[in-house]
């Protein structure tokens, strides 16, 4: 929830614009501004779109801090005395690049997103325990990447459009904390308005960050995922 303000201009072919925001930031577990503080973002782009080569590049940010919020009551006696507090806080730091290229029937886009944690002191998340009993978050760095290819086929076949897609990212788990995924998908577009997209992926999981007690590669999945999607 919040504010945005946008605009562009034009330099010869080129489109330059940005976006600014003021929102109520990072809600872990609501959609209120339940702990006061403001989240700002923005971002920068260049499009170039004349024709059957056309270009995006933009940068975007974000920044905030986050705390979660636990209400209690202290004294209920003459009457209730409500109490607040948090039991971490941190502030966040996005940046992400994006790019975009179509060439005719084909499109590429790739994104890159690095976000660094920097927890207040004594303030600290528990990491999970079966990773690392008894341990705390460390202020760290965060990064995830994709990129997506896909080609429109000619003629009375341009309905079909096959893509292939990979992305890499880190995130704890039991089952690993570095993931990489390939996929190799179809889109099927009956109209502008009405699209199948079907995807197989294999899930590739890593130890990054910790070391697993085991051989986290036996947590490595396959995926197929079918879904009609209908704008109007």
């Amino acid at each position: 929830t919040g504010v945005m303000a946008y605009g562009n201009t034009f330099a010869g072919s080129w489109e330059l614009g940005y976006a600014a925001t003021l929102t109520n930031g990072r809600q872990e577990k609501s959609t209120l501004n339940i702990d006061g503080y403001l989240g700002y973002g923005g971002r920068l782009y260049a499009r170039r779109d004349t024709g059957e080569v056309n270009t995006t590049l933009g940068v975007s940010f974000f920044t905030g801090k986050t705390r979660d919020k636990i209400v209690s009551i202290k004294d209920n006696d003459p009457e209730v005395v409500w109490g607040t507090e948090s039991t971490y806080e941190f502030n966040e730091y996005v940046m992400g690049a994006d790019a975009s290229l179509d060439v005719g029937h084909t499109r590429i886009r790739a994104e890159d997103v690095l976000r660094r944690i920097v927890y207040t002191p004594h303030k600290r998340e528990q990491v999970n325990q079966l990773l690392a009993p008894g341990g705390l978050e460390p202020d760290k760095w965060q990064q995830s990447v994709y990129l997506l290819a896909a080609q429109q086929l000619p003629g009375k076949l341009d309905m079909f459009e096959p893509y292939l897609w990979a992305e890499a990212f880190e995130t704890p788990t039991l089952a690993g904390d570095g993931i990489f995924v390939s996929s190799l998908g179809l889109n099927i577009h009956f109209n502008s308005a009405v699209t199948w997209k079907n995807q197989v992926a294999h899930v590739k999981f890593f130890d990054w960050l910790y070391d697993a007690p085991y051989d986290v590669s036996q947590n490595d999945i396959n995926q197929f995922y079918s879904r009609l999607v209908m704008a109007f």
